[in-house]
């Protein structure tokens, strides 16, 4: 049986938010614990979880989980360097066919998604994007082959030039809800609201 590593990349300073997204209250959890959840589910996949700003407040909340915590102290560079520093740590740990990557606040991405990601992973060519209505995105999966590069990264961008790289190796899972982050109060009120 093939096995998986998850990175949720837990390490901004939600800037634009003013305070930690990472723990904004979700469905009796908060946002980041709320994705760990979903990933939890999996069978096969381990979950790592990089910190940068806040790590000693989002720890105190995810201590509890199974998941292994990794802190970026490059995390102010971008998020490059957390998608660097988790593929660095989950080489050192195992022999893994490939990487989930997602993020602190996706809410509308559930554990029936990551499998679909996974079996279009698996019955691609080891790179696989989740398709929202006007463009591609994370969760994204990416096969063991591409780790070196991935651990290359620095900067602010994440898997994207690696998918524009390899671009005819790119399999496409549609998602069934549209794309939300949280990057602001008022898009945190919104999805309260939906809620």
């Amino acid at each position: 049986m093939k096995k998986y590593a998850a990175i949720v990349l837990a390490a901004g300073a939600s800037k634009r938010l003013g305070k930690p997204k990472q723990l904004l209250p979700y469905q009796n959890s908060t946002l980041l614990n709320h994705s760990i959840q979903e990933l939890l589910q999996l069978e096969s996949v381990d979950v790592y979880v990089i910190l940068g700003a806040y790590a000693d407040d989002i720890l105190l909340t995810v201590h509890k989980l199974k998941v292994t915590t990794v802190l970026n102290n490059d995390w102010e560079k971008g998020m490059g360097t957390s998608l660097s520093a988790g593929i660095a740590e989950i080489q050192k740990q195992g022999a893994y066919d490939g990487v989930i990557v997602s993020l602190s606040d996706l809410p509308y991405i559930d554990t029936k998604h990551y499998q679909k990601l996974i079996q279009s992973f698996e019955d691609g060519n080891g790179l696989t994007v989740t398709q929202y209505s006007d463009f591609n995105g994370v969760p994204c999966m990416i096969g063991s082959k591409y780790f070196s590069e991935l651990e290359g990264l620095t900067g602010d961008e994440g898997a994207k030039p690696l998918m524009k790289k390899y671009q005819k190796e790119v399999s496409k899972i549609a998602s069934e809800t549209s794309y939300f982050d949280v990057d602001t109060d008022e898009s945190y009120q919104k999805l309260i609201n939906l809620s």
